[in-house]
């Protein structure tokens, strides 16, 4: 019989109220899983937008030649250009353009007041610093009334040129104080009203930088948007995961077939171990354990009629080999094993179980040599020279 079989009946019989709790927890949780995920997974919770809206504010610009050049006309209209000239087109035109979007409508009073902001910046310990700021008022305009998907303009002109000079004569003024010059639109929006049926009282700005740069000005427009969203908590039917789904029933139909296999084999008697199957265990791992010191050897004929004594296991045949410095000697026609000592034969059999072949017990010796032995007193000695000793 397979050694690898009787352990593991073994184990299931030793182990076998153990394995009856897991198996019972595995199948109790895989039904637990598999109810919730095909009759009742329950709800969960989750977010929904009921009603949004969001604004919209962005610049165009241009600047009119107004100086002769090689390269213009006198009054041609230079629009959204990166990079303008400050000394053939002086003057920045431009428009600021508000407008708004709702899912469910909405009206609003829209008041927008445009300035223009010159300051000198600094960085100073990985911060920046603002030297000095002046504000200057360009214009200011009302709308009421406004509904979503309309477009409030207000316009407004800068004089690049004479912004610059001034720049320059408070930079002088201040002894030219470290930082940069900078200018800047600045559209500062009021909202006043109701959106989605909801109140709104929002103050947002919006800015176009406008950045000196050797006789030029450089305009960087982008549009801004901001979102604004109403949620609610709803309750929705839970959706089961793969592991649910699956990992439930597959747990559940382990544990229930684990545990009708166990107690059929219980009940059977499949499980527990015969006493000969205990000792064959015990022979097969001593076998195995004290391998090095047994050899396969054909004993002389004249050994048969040495006195015995019968050892109980292998492994007190091998102690004993051991305390008198002899090897095991395995006797390869019939699988029984030896020490020749003080002219006795110290012998153990191995136990024999029903389905027990031959194949099933390890017969071969450490190092493969079979040689027959002179005398009825020896202790084993290989061709190759080595002589079993510890």
């Amino acid at each position: 019989m397979n050694r690898r079989w009787l352990r593991v009946r073994a184990l299931l019989e030793s182990q076998f109220e153990l394995l009856v709790v897991v198996l019972l927890a595995l199948a109790l949780a895989g039904g637990w899983v598999t109810y919730g995920a095909y009759v009742d997974p329950g709800t969960t919770t989750e977010e929904r937008v009921v009603s949004s809206w969001g604004t919209t504010g962005d610049y165009d610009h241009a600047a009119t030649v107004v100086e002769p050049n090689p390269i213009y006309d006198v009054g041609t209209t230079l629009e959204n250009q990166s990079l303008y000239v400050a000394a053939v087109a002086p003057e920045l035109d431009g428009t600021f353009r508000f407008g708004y979007n709702a899912t469910d409508g909405g009206n609003l009073d829209v008041t927008v007041a445009e300035h223009l902001v010159v300051h000198s910046v600094a960085e100073e310990d990985d911060a920046t610093v603002e030297v000095w700021r002046q504000v200057r008022s360009l214009d200011e305009q009302s709308v009421d009334s406004v509904r979503p998907n309309r477009t409030v303009r207000v316009p407004f002109t800068v004089d690049v040129n004479r912004t610059m000079n001034r720049t320059e004569r408070i930079e002088e003024r201040l002894g030219d104080p470290p930082g940069t010059p900078q200018m800047a639109v600045v559209a500062t929006v009021r909202l006043n009203g109701t959106v989605n049926g909801g109140e709104v009282n929002r103050t947002m700005e919006y800015v176009l930088p406008v950045a000196f740069d050797r006789g030029a000005y450089r305009v960087n427009a982008t549009a801004a948007t901001q979102r604004f969203e109403t949620t609610e908590t709803v309750v929705v039917p839970r959706e089961p995961g793969q592991a649910e789904t699956l990992g439930g029933p597959a747990a559940l139909a382990l544990g229930l077939l684990g545990l009708v296999a166990l107690g059929a084999a219980r009940w059977r008697n499949d499980l527990a171990l015969t006493d000969a199957e205990r000792e064959r265990l015990a022979f097969e791992d001593d076998r195995e354990e004290f391998d090095e010191w047994i050899n396969a050897i054909e004993l002389p004929s004249d050994a048969e009629s040495l006195p015995r004594a019968e050892a109980s296991s292998l492994g007190d045949l091998v102690d004993f080999a051991i305390d008198t410095d002899n090897s095991v000697v395995e006797r390869p026609d019939d699988g029984a094993y030896y020490v020749i000592h003080d002219g006795y034969a110290y012998s153990y059999a191995p136990p024999e179980i029903d389905g027990a072949s031959p194949d099933d017990r390890p017969t071969t010796p450490t190092d493969g040599s079979t040689m027959e032995a002179s005398g009825a007193e020896a202790s084993s000695t290989e061709t190759d020279g080595t002589d079993g000793e510890r």
